[in-house]
Parts: C-alpha cells; sequence; structure tokens
C-alpha cells in the first residue's frame, strides 16, 4: 500500500532542507522563487482532501509576516528561545525580549530542603530583539504537536476532569460558575462537525462575552465602598483559566472569525495572568516553591536576590494539616503551571504567525510525577519529601531532566515543555528508555 504521507517538495529534497509543505509553494521556495513540485500524487491527495474539521492542515501557518515581503533569513532561534516565548509585554516598565545567549546550570537544584535556583534575569539590558527566523529554523512539527498536546489536554479535563495544569483537587470543593461554561464549552466543542460548527461557535462566543463583561464591569460606587472590587487568588486563577481554555479552542480552531477574536482578547488575559500572579506572591501560599521572582519583572524576593527561600516541608504535620498544605500547593503550583501554559499557547501562535514573539521570563514548577498526581495528602506529603525526584526546575533548567531524571518520575506538563526544548528524537529517547514501559505516540508523528 502506497503511503499517505506527504512528501517535501523536490527543490527542497534535493536541498536537504525542512519544507513546510504548503501549497501550491512551500514558503522556501516563494522566498527563493523556486519552482515547487511535491509530485503527481501529492497533488491528487490535495485534491482528494478529507473533509474533517480536525486534521492537521488547521495547523499549518503562514511564516511570513502578514504585511510586506518576506526579510532575508536571519540566525535560527535555539530550542530554549523557541520555548520562552510569551503573550507580550506583561509588565507597564517594558518589553522583554528573546534573551540572546541563557545560561542553563549544569546541575539541578540540590537535595537540601530549599533548592537554590539561579536567578532570573529580567533586565532590558539583557534582552534584545531577535529578527524573524526563516521557515527552516522553525519545527513546524514541533509546533502542531504542541498545538495538538494543548487540545488533548482540553479533551483529557472533559473527561477525567482534571489535565496537566488544572489538578484533580483544584475545584474538588468549589466549582465556579465560569468554570463550568468552559468546561460546557470543551464538552460541546469536541462534537463539533461540519453541520454544528456555526452553533458551537456562537456558543463559546456568547461564553467569552459574558466573562468578558462580569470581570470589565466596575460595580457601583456604593458597592466599592461597601465591598472592595478585590478577588482571591482562586477567583484570579479560575478566571485566568477560563479566558486561556478559550484562547487555546479559538486561536487553534482553525476559523479566522475566531483568531481574530482570540487575538483582540490576548492582552486581557495577560493582564489577568499578571493579576494572578502578583496575588500569589501576596498571598504567601508561595512557599513551596524556592523562586518568588515576577516573572515579567525584577521584583524584590529571595530568589531575585540569589537567596534560598525555605520551602515547607508538610510531613511532620497532623492529617488536618498535612491536607490544608496539599490545597495551598495545588493552589501555587495551578498558578505557576497556568502562567507558563498561557506564555506557551501565545508565544507558539505568534512565532508560527509572525516569526518572532517576546520573552516573558524563567518560571519554575515541581516537575515530579509522584508529586502532582498523589491522590491524597499523605500521598503528596511522603512524595514532597523524595527531595531527589521533587524536580523543582525553572524552564530554563528544563533540559537538564533528559540527563539527570527518568521520563516516569517526570509528569506530562514537563515532558510537552521538553518537547519545545529538545528535538523529538531525543525527547522520544528518553521517554523510551526510562519511561518504565510507557511510551508516547504523539512524538512519533511523522510530519
Amino acid at each position: 500500500m502506497a503511503s499517505s504521507r506527504r512528501k517535501a517538495c523536490s527543490s527542497c529534497i534535493k536541498a536537504k532542507r525542512r519544507c513546510d509543505l504548503r501549497v501550491p509553494r512551500c514558503r522556501r521556495c516563494s522566498v527563493r522563487g523556486f519552482e515547487c513540485d511535491y509530485g503527481t500524487r501529492t497533488v491528487q491527495q490535495d485534491q482528494s482532501g478529507s473533509a474533517c474539521p480536525f486534521t492537521n492542515d488547521e495547523l499549518l501557518f503562514d511564516y511570513s509576516p502578514l504585511g510586506g515581503p518576506v526579510p532575508p533569513d536571519p540566525p535560527a532561534l535555539n530550542r530554549t528561545d523557541e520555548l520562552l516565548i510569551g503573550l507580550g509585554p506583561l509588565h507597564p516598565n517594558g518589553v522583554e525580549t528573546y534573551q540572546e545567549s541563557l545560561e542553563i546550570p549544569s546541575t539541578l537544584a540540590d537535595n537540601d530542603l530549599h533548592a537554590d535556583l539561579p536567578p532570573v534575569s529580567t533586565s532590558e539590558s539583557n534582552h534584545q530583539a531577535d529578527g524573524i527566523p526563516s521557515g527552516e529554523s522553525l519545527d513546524a512539527s514541533v509546533f502542531q504537536l504542541y498545538i495538538q498536546e494543548m487540545k488533548k489536554w482540553l479533551q483529557q479535563w472533559v473527561a477525567k476532569g482534571s489535565n496537566p495544569f488544572i489538578h484533580p483537587q483544584l475545584y474538588y470543593d468549589n466549582f465556579p460558575s465560569e468554570i463550568q461554561d468552559a468546561y460546557s464549552c470543551c464538552s460541546i466543542y469536541s462534537t463539533k462537525n461540519s453541520k454544528n460548527q456555526r452553533a458551537v461557535r456562537r456558543i463559546i462566543e456568547h461564553k467569552v462575552a459574558i466573562l468578558l463583561s462580569i470581570h470589565r464591569q466596575p460595580p457601583p460606587r456604593q458597592q466599592q465602598q461597601q465591598f472592595p472590587p478585590k478577588l482571591s487568588l482562586s477567583q484570579h486563577l479560575s478566571r485566568a483559566q477560563c479566558l486561556l481554555i478559550y484562547q487555546i479552542i479559538r486561536l487553534f480552531d482553525g476559523d479566522i472569525r475566531q483568531q481574530a477574536l482570540a487575538e483582540h482578547d490576548a492582552p486581557i488575559l495577560a493582564a489577568w495572568i499578571q493579576e494572578m500572579w502578583d496575588s500569589l506572591m501576596q498571598s504567601g501560599l508561595d512557599v513551596y516553591h524556592s523562586d518568588s521572582s515576577n516573572p515579567s519583572s525584577s521584583s524584590s524576593s529571595s530568589a531575585s536576590s540569589g537567596q534560598p527561600q525555605m520551602q515547607r516541608d508538610p510531613l511532620p504535620h497532623v492529617s488536618s494539616l498535612a491536607t490544608t498544605h496539599w490545597k495551598e500547593w495545588v493552589m501555587a503550583e495551578s498558578v505557576r503551571r497556568t502562567l507558563i501554559t498561557a506564555h506557551g499557547i501565545a508565544g507558539v501562535y505568534d512565532t508560527m504567525k509572525l516569526g518572532i514573539a517576546v520573552c516573558p521570563g524563567g518560571e519554575s514548577f515541581i516537575a515530579s510525577a509522584a508529586v502532582w498526581g498523589a491522590p491524597s495528602a499523605y500521598r503528596w506529603a511522603k512524595a514532597w519529601r523524595e527531595r531527589e525526584q521533587r524536580y523543582l526546575i525553572s524552564t530554563d533548567s528544563l533540559p537538564l531532566l533528559v540527563g539527570q531524571a527518568r521520563a516516569s518520575d517526570v509528569d506530562e506538563f514537563g515532558k510537552v515543555l521538553l518537547m519545545l526544548l529538545h528535538s523529538r528524537e531525543t525527547v522520544e529517547r528518553w521517554i523510551t528508555e526510562t519511561g518504565d514501559g510507557e511510551g508516547w505516540d504523539g512524538l512519533m508523528l511523522d510530519i
């Protein structure tokens, strides 16, 4: 049986360069004025393409800017640059762009109770704007695989009640109405087809409008005096997660209107993410992480000054306190993972669309599968005490996991981020060799 996989064009094959498979001409041939020939079999396949709305063709973006000619190819971005991309300027004092050189420590955090992470530099002098990279330097297959994983996370939330940035315990006691709306939209969206897509999109638009109107409308002056309009950390997190979920759906839906609406709302999500992070820093709940630096500004903290912060040790406490500490950690870790996911989604979209994005800085999270997946407070506290496998890491030090951790000890969130930092082959081999029999079919995708 003949293979159905689309082949690269003849020019890219001859030059041994990556082909982005665009039709009628790939970007490399368009820029250089070459003939772009995919062969008769590929053309026939394109003409008889599937009508399924969830094909990979939805994820193929134009790497050239929307306006003006395509500029010449500058030096390629490295893998760390491809990860550290974000929603734009989150801090009012200025915009942070890609770091020209990122210093990644040679070892993970030490095994003491307070892991000493390298300070995150956010000064404007350490960043500079990069030119638009060539289509060949952007690994389209990795970006498409990342988007597919984000869509799977939404499906996983519907099917299991959790995903890598929504902990099973996060909404166990309180299920806010706006989160219920987002959950319903994910469930409805999973049924979208060519016949009901208009209705599905209108429902999502309506729910987004309700969410924005609730959090945009200032209360009357009398109510402001009686009830200060200050959100709790959980409220900051729930509204940010809601809009993030809607952004994932709309940015990669393949519909021009949905993409335009999502782009319009991106600054709102950026502001909500920043307010959520500020609320975490003021809450006192971040004692479970050794870095408390603002990822988009040089705020005063123990990590930014290079001083380690003592992490809370929950195991010696009685059961009730251990449960409280567990729920506090779930909240703090969910904030961090939501922030990282928001930066990753917006950065991948901007890079695929424009060829460049801005760097929001490094953030840390707990990459341990045992800590994140613990089903009880006791199991969580026990896993927390296993310091050498806790893996408190930042996005800068994330690549060290491949050399110093087993894939079976790292949760799905860390593995997906590693996909952006390393080649697919490297991560696939790491999972195969150290995953205790587990596999990740997504990394086998050949595009």
